[in-house]
C-alpha cells in the first residue's frame, strides 16, 4: 500500500496543495465546517506519511509541503478566521501537528527560518502565539497542546536561539501554561486522552528542566513559579493513579522538585516565589490529594522543607540596608539607590553624578565593559550576582554547615594530616539535608591575584578554610568564595565566624557588598558560555567557539568577575556528585541520572 503511494507521491501531493489552496486557505468558498474536514485531512494525511521511515525523505525533499504546513501554521496562530477556535464551533486541527514530523530533520530550521525571512524572533513569537491559541481551545484538545510544546520545544533548544532570551521567557511561561492547563483538565476515561495527557505533561516537564539547565536559569525558573509550575506538578498526578509510570522511569517532575528547584531557591528572589507558590498549594489542599508512598509526594515533601529552612534564613537576613556605590573607580561614593544614576547603555552601572560616569567612559573600562554587558543581557548570557543574594546564600551555606558539623568533623577524617587552611568545603544547594565534601586547594589553582589574595587570607591562621558556594545559573554556575573559621567544628557554636576582607567584592550592579567576597564564573556541560554569532554558507547564525571573547573576559577580572581557568581553556565542569539524599546518584557531563535501589549501593554511597 505504502509503495503505491510512495510512486504515485507527486500526484498525492498535487491533490493535497489544491486541498489546502481551495478548500482551506480560501475561506470564501466553503463554511467552516467544510473547512475544518479539509484541514484535518491535509494534518492527518501529512501526519500519516511521516510516521512511515520510507516517506520522510519525499517529505522533506518537497518544499512546497513544509511551506503549506508553515502557512497553515501560522494563520492559525494570528487570523481568527483560521484560528484553532472557531467562531461556529468547527474546530480547526493544529497544524502543529504535521509541523512536528519535521522538527527531527536537521534542514527543516533553515528552510523554516526562509520563509519567515531569516527571523528567529518572528518564528518563535508564531510558536508562542500558536500555543497560546491552542489552549483557549474548548474543549482542550490535549493532543493539539502535546504537538505545539513539541514544536516550541524543539525550537529552544537549538543553539541558534540562544540570543533571544524574551522568546526563552514567554516559552517557558507557555510551557507552564500548558502543563497547568493539562493538569487541571478533566479527568477522561477514554485511555488514547489518558495517554496523550500523560505524554504532554511528561513533554511539559522535561522542556521546562532541561530548558533551565542550558539557558538563563534563573529568569526561566522565576517565570516557570510565576506561572504556577508546582501547583501543576502536583495537580498532574491524578492522571497516573490509574497507570502509574514504572519505577525505573526517570520522572521529570521528581527531578525538577528534588535537583532543579533545591539548588535555585538559594536565591533570595526565587525562594520568595516558591514561598508564594506554596501558600497557594497550602490554602487548596493539592498535596493532600496525593497518595502515600507516591515518588512525587516524597519529592514535594522534601521541596517543601527545604523552603521552610530557607525562609527561616531569609527572615534572619531581612532588615540590612544594600549601599550602592559609584563605578568610577576614582570616586567610590557609597548611598541608597535613589541617590544614583544608571548607565542607560547596560542598565546596570552606576554613577552619583554624569561626570563620574564621563570619567570612567574615558580613563576606567566602562567603554568596554559597557558592551560586553549588553551583549550578555539579549543572549540572556548575563551572571551578575546582587549583593543581597550573595549574602543570602552565604547565611544559607553557614546555616547548612551548623546543622552537618558532625559530617563534616567525619569528612575531614581522609584529610588529617592536611591543615584546613589547605581545603576548601564545597556547597552545592541540592539535597535534604546539602551535604558538603572538601577538596585539596591545589585542584583549585589559579593565578588570579583575586585569588591569590583570597588564599593568603585563608592561610594566615590555622583555623580557617574556604568555602566555595556553587551558585546555578543555567549552563554556568557561579562561585562565590569565602572565607570562614572552622571553630564551629570544635565548640559547636550558635553562629560561624565568616571572615571579611575590604578587597574582595562582587559584581552586583553597583551594590556595594557588606560582607565582601570572591566571585567566579564555571562552565556546566561543556557549553562555552560566551561566544559570538557567524553566519553559516546557508545564511543561517550558529553560534561559533570565540576565545578571543573569552580572553576580553578579563574586564571583568579586577575588582569584579573573574572567569575559572577551566572555562577559558574550554575543559567543561563536569558534575560528578553522589547524593545521600534519595540514593541518586548523578554523573557524567550531560547530567545523567541513575536511581540506585539496591542495599549495597546504598551502602557505597554512605562511604
Amino acid at each position: 500500500m505504502f509503495r503505491l503511494v510512495l510512486d504515485g507521491w507527486p500526484d498525492l501531493w498535487s491533490w493535497l496543495e489544491f486541498l489546502l489552496e481551495h478548500c482551506v486557505l480560501d475561506s470564501t468558498i466553503f463554511g467552516e465546517q467544510a473547512k475544518a474536514a479539509a484541514a484535518t485531512s491535509f494534518v492527518n494525511i501529512i501526519m500519516m506519511l511521516s510516521w512511515h521511515e520510507d516517506f520522510c525523505d519525499p517529505l522533506i525533499e518537497t518544499p512546497e509541503v513544509l511551506s503549506s504546513v508553515l502557512c497553515l501554521w501560522t494563520r492559525q496562530a494570528r487570523e481568527k478566521d483560521f484560528s484553532l477556535v472557531s467562531q461556529t464551533g468547527a474546530v480547526l486541527p493544529s497544524a502543529a501537528k504535521a509541523l512536528e514530523p519535521f522538527s527531527f530533520s536537521a534542514p527543516t530550521l533553515e528552510n523554516m527560518l526562509h520563509l519567515v525571512d531569516g527571523s528567529y524572533e518572528q518564528l518563535c513569537s508564531i510558536a508562542v502565539e500558536h500555543l497560546r491559541v491552542c489552549l483557549l481551545q474548548k474543549p482542550l484538545d490535549i493532543s493539539n497542546v502535546l504537538a505545539d510544546v513539541n514544536v516550541l520545544h524543539w525550537l529552544m533548544r537549538e543553539p541558534e536561539l540562544v540570543s533571544v532570551a524574551t522568546f526563552h521567557r514567554r516559552s517557558i511561561a507557555s510551557i507552564t501554561t500548558a502543563l497547568f492547563a493539562v493538569a487541571s483538565h478533566p479527568l477522561s476515561r477514554d485511555p488514547v486522552e489518558r495517554d496523550a495527557a500523560q505524554a504532554c505533561i511528561i513533554k511539559c516537564a522535561s522542556a521546562i528542566a532541561s530548558c533551565v539547565e542550558i539557558l538563563d536559569g534563573y529568569d526561566l525558573i522565576k517565570e516557570t513559579l510565576n506561572a504556577g509550575c508546582l501547583q501543576a506538578i502536583l495537580a498532574s498526578q491524578k492522571w497516573f493513579f490509574a497507570d502509574p509510570l514504572p519505577l525505573d522511569y526517570c520522572d521529570p517532575r521528581i527531578f525538577l522538585l528534588s535537583d532543579v528547584f533545591p539548588k535555585y531557591l538559594i536565591y533570595r528572589p526565587l525562594l520568595m516565589e516558591a514561598e508564594a507558590s506554596l501558600a497557594r498549594i497550602v490554602s487548596t489542599g493539592l498535596a493532600k490529594l496525593l497518595k502515600e508512598g507516591d515518588p512525587l509526594l516524597k519529592a514535594w515533601l522534601k521541596l517543601e522543607r527545604v523552603i521552610h529552612r530557607r525562609i527561616l534564613v531569609r527572615w534572619k537576613t531581612e532588615g540590612v540596608e544594600v549601599l550602592y556605590r559609584c563605578h568610577n573607580e576614582s570616586c567610590q561614593t557609597r548611598g541608597s539607590k535613589v541617590t544614583f544614576l544608571k548607565c542607560s547603555g547596560c542598565l546596570e552601572v552606576q554613577y552619583c553624578t554624569k561626570e563620574c560616569q564621563r570619567q570612567d567612559w574615558k580613563k576606567g573600562n566602562h567603554k568596554v565593559l559597557c558592551q560586553r554587558l549588553q551583549e550578555n543581557r539579549l543572549s540572556g548570557h548575563s551572571a551578575k550576582l546582587s549583593s543581597r543574594n550573595a549574602r543570602f546564600a552565604v547565611a544559607v551555606a553557614l546555616q547548612e554547615f551548623r546543622e552537618c558539623r558532625d559530617i563534616i568533623v567525619q569528612l575531614k577524617e581522609p584529610y588529617r594530616d592536611t591543615p584546613y587552611s589547605s581545603l576548601m568545603l564545597r556547597y552545592d544547594p541540592v539535597g535534604d539535608p546539602v551535604i558538603p565534601f572538601f577538596t585539596e586547594i591545589t585542584q583549585e589553582a589559579s593565578t588570579d591575584p583575586s585569588w591569590q589574595k583570597l588564599l593568603q587570607l585563608a592561610k594566615a591562621t590555622t583555623n580557617r578554610v574556604i568555602c566555595r558556594i556553587s551558585l546555578p545559573h543555567g549552563a554556568t554556575v557561579i562561585y562565590l568564595l569565602r572565607v570562614i573559621s572552622t571553630d564551629f567544628l570544635d565548640s559547636n557554636p550558635t553562629t560561624i565566624d565568616d571572615i571579611l576582607r575590604e578587597d574582595y567584592t562582587i559584581w552586583s550592579g553597583g551594590e556595594d557588598l557588606d560582607e565582601k567576597g570572591y566571585c567566579r564564573l564555571g562552565k556546566v556541560y561543556g557549553v562555552p558560555r560566551y561566544s559570538q554569532w557567524g553566519k553559516k554558507s546557508t545564511g543561517a547564525t550558529t553560534a561559533v567557539w570565540d576565545p578571543v571573547i573569552l580572553n576580553k573576559l578579563e574586564v571583568f577580572a579586577e575588582p569584579h568577575l573573574s572567569v575559572s581557568s577551566d572555562q577559558i581553556s574550554g575543559v567543561p565542569y563536569h558534575r560528578k556528585r553522589e547524593f545521600l539524599d534519595g540514593w541518586v546518584r548523578r554523573t557524567g557531563e550531560g547530567g545523567m541520572w541513575e536511581v540506585r535501589e539496591d542495599d549495597k549501593t546504598k551502602n557505597e554511597i554512605r562511604k
